[in-house]
């Protein structure tokens, strides 16, 4: 057996290798398929998810007064306090009951596949009112998992597409034919009609309060101490279950291949996690430890790392070939540790890994970071957790923090961030397989950092696509911020992303995509920059390589800057179309306040500009080449300036946004960008086309005589 000094060790080359390297939409308007238009017409329809009128909370109201926000809190029970164990009489004359026969009757862990996005592979470009296959798909997989979506999505997809038609929910990814079916909590998690229970014969049972190891484990006679049950599960070959009775657990927990199961109470063996709280407080360093050598389950625990050592984590788990994880319905919470990093949860090389429906936060350490979630892993999934990070004035925090050696997932998560000294992330990836990186519908907050960057989401190469991604509160005090900063990579997809009160020193950006991939699209986006104390401000920079993408639909809107101030900035070797965009410059105190600087490399002659509005206290335009500053819009469709390809429709008139003050840049009914716009499929029908046909908040495009500017589509009231 591996030495918890072996842990140790892993942590801290973990820890030198980071800091030594880096210091379906369902419910659209369609009848058909789930881009928002039905096959034949755009016309929308009236079913409930949309936004009709002006009295619901979840929809958009484009007259509101200030933007809807979702939130959303986690409330942990009291933990049971753990009473004084008595000696339990033996229940028969013979002594201890015999252990019964028990075999493993776990499904194997198969956490649902990474969808097949088949992006860049050069789909045709669609008429209006079609859409491209792999978007179809990509859109109706709310659950990721092929199934029933084909009927409840995209009916017009072929028959037979799907290889299993029985997925039994479509909106829970912990459901389907292959899911672990978790006892007694009530729900078919594996689509067999029945819910899975704990029996004698398949697994051992633990009550820390009336229990003895001396015990066969039954649930008559159970174990006292969790290592005794997980010791017993794993003497048959894969694995057996350990169900826990509430109470707390002073004990160290050290596992394989079993799988633990709490929120049970003692007397005749119901479940209810949030009320039977069972919980775990690791005595040497990790509140769970586990060198998984086979696939196993987590739910239902509060896990807590020890306080006041070097490195400490709520679980921390090792894979090996065929290793995997399911994670659900805990609570981790990392040590307040000392000398070197705490961590909620922490991940090393797992095959695959599926975290649902936890809270996970991390402790405090003064001295270095803190981290939420930090994984090393082949395929990764995170949905629908709560993630807290706590502040340290040491190092850095992050909470989603991944090198992920193949696919990965985070969708559905809210991640509270603290301050960090340095650097702060709220979610951080870097793809070592350059393979698919889906973010979806995450919620990050309160990302601060010190001297060092603070970044929304900072992605590193893959096959990137982020939907519906809400970033707000992005502070550098001594350093620069950004919203959202990717790099590299075969392809990317920023779609209905928003990106609110960004401000740093050194500089203050909203979306900055380094050299995309061969294909990408950067459509239905808000884009708010607060200020920049002493640097650059832009809303959009944008640094290409490709003369294969398009920038759509999107809301950009920069505040105020020292020195520069600057809406879109395009660099590098490639050009772009820019459709329908909405860019509002804030002012400069040196008088660079730009709606859009063209910097290109000479020659590119491929920067196309459309029925955009453009306004700026300086220049609509500014050219590298020259320089030159374009201030007259009539100008900016002339087209005379450095490397225009084309521009035509472009404006500079008040946009119209119902309260820009509180940060709401949905169009009044009043605005001049109503019906302004124009199809975009005329400039772009690849991978990725299928966002044109909704606004940021899900609304079909177009709503009249065709597309509005900006992010979002007006809808008016009843």
């Amino acid at each position: 057996m591996m030495t918890r000094s072996w842990f140790a060790l892993v942590t801290a080359m973990l820890a030198l290798a980071l800091f030594g390297a880096v210091g379906c939409g369902c419910g659209d308007d369609d009848d058909d398929d789930s881009g928002g238009g039905d096959d034949d017409d755009t016309a929308p329809d009236d079913d409930a998810d949309d936004d009709d009128d002006d009295d619901d909370v979840d929809d958009d109201d484009d007259d509101d007064v200030t933007p809807n926000a979702s939130t959303r809190t986690a409330t942990a029970a009291a933990p049971t306090v753990r009473a004084e164990r008595t000696a339990t009489t033996p229940t028969s004359t013979t002594g201890i009951p015999a252990t019964p026969a028990r075999t493993p009757t776990r499904t194997a862990l198969s956490p649902a596949a990474t969808p097949n996005r088949n992006a860049g592979t050069g789909l045709q470009r669609r008429r209006p009112g079609r859409l491209g296959l792999s978007d179809r798909l990509h859109r109706c997989r709310r659950d990721y998992y092929p199934g029933t979506e084909r009927e409840i999505c995209a009916p017009s997809l072929p028959l037979g597409y799907y290889d299993e038609p029985t997925d039994c929910d479509d909106t829970d990814p912990m459901v389907n034919p292959d899911g672990i079916d978790i006892p007694d909590d009530g729900i078919d998690q594996d689509c067999d009609d029945e819910d899975y229970t704990a029996q004698d014969s398949n697994g051992y049972f633990v009550d820390g309060t009336d229990g003895d190891d001396g015990n066969a484990g039954t649930k008559a006679a159970p174990f006292e101490t969790i290592q005794k049950g997980v010791d017993a599960a794993e003497t048959v070959d894969g694995g057996l279950n350990v169900y826990i009775a509430e109470g707390n657990y002073d004990e160290d927990v050290l596992l394989a291949t079993a799988s633990l199961y709490g929120g049970y109470e003692a007397a005749a063996w119901t479940r209810a996690v949030d009320f039977h709280v069972t919980t775990i407080t690791g005595q040497t360093d990790h509140g769970l430890t586990g060198i998984l050598s086979g696939p196993v389950v987590v739910d239902g625990l509060v896990l807590n790392g020890k306080d006041g050592i070097a490195s400490s984590a709520g679980a921390y788990l090792i894979g090996s070939p065929g290793s995997a994880a399911l994670l659900s319905n805990n609570e981790f919470n990392g040590g307040d540790t000392n000398t070197n990093t705490s961590f909620g949860l922490l991940t090393v090389t797992l095959e695959n890994l599926f975290v649902a429906n936890n809270v996970i936060s991390s402790g405090t350490d003064t001295t270095n970071s803190n981290f939420a979630v930090y994984g090393v892993n082949f395929n990764s999934s995170y949905y629908n957790n709560i993630l807290n990070v706590t502040e340290t004035t040491g190092a850095g925090t992050s909470g989603l923090f991944e090198t992920a050696l193949g696919d990965y997932r985070a969708e559905n998560n809210v991640i509270n961030m603290a301050p960090g000294a340095t650097n702060s992330w709220g979610i951080f990836v870097t793809s070592a397989s350059n393979g698919p990186v889906d973010l979806v519908n995450n919620e990050v907050t309160g990302v601060e950092s010190g001297t060092g960057p603070a970044w929304g989401a900072f992605i590193t190469l893959g096959n990137i696509w982020m939907e519906g991604n809400r970033f707000d509160g992005i502070t550098s005090t001594d350093g620069g911020a950004a919203g959202i900063f990717t790099t590299a990579g075969n392809g990317l997809y920023l779609n209905a992303n928003t990106v609110t009160d960004v401000s740093g020193y050194n500089y203050a950006w909203g979306i900055f995509p380094v050299v995309p991939g061969p294909s990408w699209v950067v459509s239905n986006n808000v884009v708010e920059i607060e200020d920049v104390g002493n640097g650059v401000e832009v809303g959009l920079y944008l640094t290409l390589s490709y003369n294969s993408g398009v920038v759509v639909n999107n809301t950009i809107v920069t505040g105020t800057a020292e020195s520069h101030n600057y809406g879109i900035i395009h660099v590098g070797s490639a050009g772009a179309a820019l459709v329908n965009n909405i860019v509002e410059t804030g002012s400069s105190n040196t008088g660079n306040s730009w709606a859009f600087i063209e910097a290109g490399s000479a020659g590119t002659g491929a920067v196309r500009l459309y029925n955009n509005n453009l306004r700026a206290d300086d220049c609509l335009v500014y050219e590298t080449d020259g320089p030159t500053c374009y201030d007259q819009i009539s100008d900016v469709n002339d087209c005379a300036w450095y490397n225009c390809d084309d521009a035509m429709a472009n404006t500079s008139a008040n946009p119209g946004f119902v309260n820009p003050g509180g940060n709401n840049y949905r169009l009044a009914s009043a605005s001049a960008m109503i019906d302004s716009g124009t199809n975009p499929f005329l400039y772009y029908g690849g991978p990725g086309s299928s966002f044109f046909w909704e606004d940021f908040e899900g609304d079909v495009r177009p709503n009249g005589s065709t597309w509005d500017k900006g992010a979002d589509e007006f809808v008016p009231g009843p």
